[in-house]
């Protein structure tokens, strides 16, 4: 079963060949840890280029935000192909430092506040700005569950999507400090338990 992992653990600069930007993301590698670098009132993925050999498959990465204003989180059954804004198609779990957690189905690389995305589920829990939180998301059939922190804290039942590649997501971002950070991916089939390394 497929399983894949990145520590982030290398030199300075961009992500690498494993990973695809997607909607005019900028994932860059600083002080081993992932910084999504690009800034605007949207959403944008890194797509791990790897095929899982299921849609049921789980998506973790330890993540942190800084800026009120910026989202992070991971993302799964995300489009295989195309790097535009309108490629960001998938599950996305995320937070808002100071607002609150969200799993939503992402559509055309919108959510649910104003665009074509499926609101799922929220979670109103900490959110503290600077501080990491070890997000899963797990996806079996319908079924969509959200892990923070190892608690199951968001789930719910959607059809929207069945297969895709997993990967990280942010809205907004900065090129400084306040940036979204991402350490620890791994991508693990339902029935997987040893990760290749990128």
């Amino acid at each position: 079963m497929a399983s894949y992992a990145d520590n982030f653990n290398r030199a300075n600069g961009a992500i690498g060949a494993a990973w695809a930007n997607v909607g005019g993301a900028s994932f860059q590698i600083v002080s081993n840890e992932v910084r999504q670098q690009s800034s605007g009132g949207q959403y944008y993925a890194g797509r791990y280029e790897s095929n899982m050999d299921s849609g049921d498959y789980s998506v973790t990465a330890t993540i942190r935000c800084t800026d009120g204003a910026s989202g992070v989180g991971v993302i799964g059954r995300m489009t295989a192909s195309g790097t535009a804004t309108s490629d960001i198609d998938g599950y996305a779990a995320f937070y808002f430092p100071g607002d609150r957690w969200y799993l939503q189905r992402l559509v055309n690389g919108q959510d649910s506040f104003g665009g074509s995305g499926v609101a799922l589920d929220d979670y109103v829990g900490s959110t503290t700005a600077g501080t990491n939180y070890t997000v899963e998301l797990r996806m079996s059939g319908t079924s969509i569950d959200v892990y923070i922190d190892s608690t199951l804290r968001m789930s719910a039942t959607d059809s929207g999507l069945s297969t895709g590649r997993a990967g990280l997501m942010s809205y907004g971002g900065a090129n400084s400090t306040n940036a979204p950070y991402y350490e620890n991916f791994t991508a693990i089939d339902a029935a997987g338990t040893n990760a290749t390394a990128t």
